[in-house]
């Protein structure tokens, strides 16, 4: 059994710990903001996020945001409570291939309200996504996609509906969590 002051240590370290982690995301909202990307409440944005043209993004209470890529040359909206994993790209740009100096053409990305998009998908410009859509790890998305849609591959296709959206604070629990409490809530349950 465990020195039970190692209990107490581990238990209020992980509380400062995740304390910390959501002190750092306040900061970070606040300096984006000084930056000009407009929020509607607080939200979640990690170190690792990359955001071009911060003035065209809105992101909305309790998002999360990932180490991910937000190339906004156009309106660029991420909704409440939606969730954008690592190195997923939003792009409002491309370049007309038919005009012999390639024109730059850009249009609007909208991420609706409890929307996921998994870790490595891509959006392209002139989309938008459902209210609670989800779209899959590596997907590419060039058309809009319904509420509620399931899509994965690429070209992105519809292969179901979401039953239900996550809970609100479910963006909040997993933008403070410690890294080892899954591992710790598998050790416990006995499933590694």
């Amino acid at each position: 059994m465990r020195d039970p002051r190692q209990r107490v240590v581990r238990t209020f370290g992980g509380i400062a710990l995740r304390a910390w982690a959501l002190a750092g995301f306040h900061l970070r909202q606040d300096l984006l903001s000084l930056e000009g990307v407009r929020f509607s409440g607080r939200a979640f944005v990690r170190s690792g996020a990359r955001l071009h043209r911060a003035s065209f993004i809105e992101i909305g209470e309790g998002a999360l945001i990932g180490a991910a890529h937000l190339y906004a040359l156009d309106r660029l909206v991420i909704g409440r409570h939606a969730m954008v994993n690592d190195r997923v790209f939003l792009c409002t740009a491309s370049h007309d291939i038919h005009d012999p100096g390639y024109a730059l053409v850009t249009g609007p990305i909208v991420i609706g309200d409890y929307a996921w998009l998994a870790t490595g998908c891509t959006v392209l410009p002139s989309v938008t996504i459902g209210r609670g859509a989800v779209i899959g790890a590596s997907a590419v998305v060039a058309k809009d996609v319904p509420e509620m849609a399931i899509v994965v591959g690429n070209p992105g296709k519809v292969v179901g509906r979401r039953q239900a959206v996550h809970a609100d604070g479910v963006t909040r629990r997993l933008a403070s969590a410690n890294p080892g409490d899954r591992l710790r809530e598998f050790l416990e349950a006995g499933k590694v």
